[in-house]
């Protein structure tokens, strides 16, 4: 009987024993395939926009709209694959966005876009329809407005059918995400003619009747903000009630990171060129800056190699080429193939003529001597051995500051500028491309070195945002920051 009990008790711990086996086994083969979906979830391949006509502003918006989208959604952690980047992955994606741009009619622009599952399926389609003047307004919410319009969920992804929308239109949405920006930088007015704007292309967004009410509690119009709280009551009273405006802290990172930058001396590689690096591991922000002297150093611009654009460590092709930073805006065709957007002189020689459109500044250097001007003086720039336009300029002559309100709209950013006759160059870069407000970048710039800033007498401000690159390398020193996309030309640092 005992030998009996002790057979009975060992089979059932074995039973047992194999039970766990094959649950453990199971289970994580359940969680790896959960995790390989979740993994494949967050791929999603951008494809070319069409365009259905050969027309200037169709193109513009086609282009702006892939591009704001992809920049959106690389800066939210999802893996994106177009032809626009080079970023590659072992995944398939899950997702695939399309779009098509064409004339509604003679002055109105629609903007298709679908997304579609794997196998083809649209899951999700959604529309933007206005003038151009429209589409150039919202141009850096484009990206958001597109996920909008698509009732997508990035951090899923998945679509969002179950969560109530403030709004039917797209359109007045854009709008309600370009009023948040206004009343971030405390531009109460501005913000409150776009959420009017809003209300223009839906009137029922009791959402937007909302917002108002906020803002013109914050002006201290009391009886305005009442009356608008009323109304949005009286169209929904459980409309939704999104955050108003962008959710910043209004002291960092910049005060922290002169801080830091002030405690940090300048490390000279070699007599002509010296640099500082400043990590703030709580932003997770790398700001780099750079001071040359151009009578020892040569400091000139290379444009692209291939139609499509180069990334920046191709633009260091010799040995004596050290230092190479990305340059001014660019234009895109339908082909991807890039252009400059303002003047371009090299060693006397002019690339591109001066525009309307390519910044409101010029940096320009004759003979190893660095200035700024104005884009709009008269200026004979051919007379310079080197000159680029861009813009804004954000260190006037002088050293004042040239943006005059903080948006708290931070992005990675890059400038190049003058201080006691050496070339200052300097970037900012963070994690989901989030560095420094143009205002705050200028301040940086702007303030004395012995305070933390890098000193400069004037700046301009060079194509940022996802354009943001550098690449230095000399005497053991290696330091990168890669751009999302390829760019049309580079400031290099040569030895002379």
């Amino acid at each position: 009987m005992l030998i009996m009990k002790r057979i009975y008790f060992l089979g059932a711990g074995f039973l047992l024993l194999l039970f766990i086996i094959l649950y453990a086994f199971y289970s994580s083969k359940e969680v790896k395939q959960h995790s390989l979906s979740s993994q494949q979830n967050r791929v999603i391949q951008v494809h070319p926009f069409l365009q259905q006509a050969n027309d200037s502003s169709i193109a513009w918006v086609a282009i702006t709209t892939e591009r704001k989208t992809v920049e959106h959604l690389s800066n939210t952690g999802v893996t994106v694959l177009s032809p626009l980047i080079r970023k590659r992955t072992s995944n398939e994606p899950m997702y695939h966005l399309y779009g098509e741009v064409a004339f509604q009619d003679s002055t109105t622009i629609k903007s298709v876009v679908k997304l579609t599952d794997n196998g083809r399926e649209i899951t999700a389609a959604g529309e933007i329809i206005g003038g151009i003047q429209f589409f150039r307004s919202i141009r850096t919410l484009i990206g958001k407005t597109v996920l909008y319009a698509l009732d997508f969920d990035i951090n899923t992804p998945d679509q969002q059918k179950n969560k109530k929308k403030p709004t039917r239109s797209n359109n007045a949405y854009a709008l309600y995400l370009k009023a948040k920006q206004k009343a971030t930088a405390e531009q109460y007015d501005r913000a409150i003619t776009c959420l009017r704007e809003a209300i223009g292309f839906d009137s029922t967004f009791a959402m937007a009747y909302w917002a108002i009410a906020r803002l013109y509690g914050e002006k201290g119009v009391g009886d305005s903000a009442v009356l608008w709280d009323k109304e949005a009551e009286r169209i929904d009273p459980n409309h939704p009630k999104w955050a108003w405006r962008d959710s910043v802290n209004k002291e960092q990172p910049l005060k922290e990171l002169l801080l830091f930058s002030a405690k940090q001396p300048f490390i000279t590689v070699e007599k002509g060129i010296k640099y500082k690096q400043i990590v703030l591991s709580k932003y997770r922000l790398t700001a780099l800056v750079w001071i040359i002297d151009p009578l020892i150093f040569d400091i000139t611009m290379k444009l692209q190699n291939r139609n499509t654009g180069n990334y920046i460590a191709d633009f260091l092709a010799g040995p004596d080429e050290v230092l190479a930073l990305n340059g001014g805006f660019f234009e895109m065709d339908k082909s991807y193939s890039l252009s400059p957007s303002g003047l371009i002189i090299i060693k006397g020689i002019t690339i591109n003529p001066l525009t309307g459109y390519g910044g409101s500044g010029v940096f320009c250097m004759k003979t190893g001597t660095p200035e700024i001007r104005w884009s709009k003086d008269s200026v004979d720039f051919t007379r310079y051995d080197l000159a680029f336009q861009c813009g804004p300029v954000i260190v006037e002559p002088g050293g004042r500051q040239g943006i005059y309100n903080n948006s708290y709209r931070r992005l990675n950013r890059s400038a190049i500028g003058v201080s006691g006759g050496k070339v200052v160059l300097a970037i900012v870069a963070g994690d989901q491309g989030k560095g420094l407000s143009l205002y705050e970048f200028a301040e940086f710039l702007r303030i004395p070195q012995k305070q933390g800033g890098a000193g400069c007498g004037a700046a301009l401000n060079l194509d940022g945002g996802s354009s943001t690159q550098v690449c230095f390398s000399y005497n053991n020193t290696a330091i990168g920051i890669q751009g999302l996309w390829a760019i049309n030309s580079a400031i290099v640092v040569k030895k002379r």
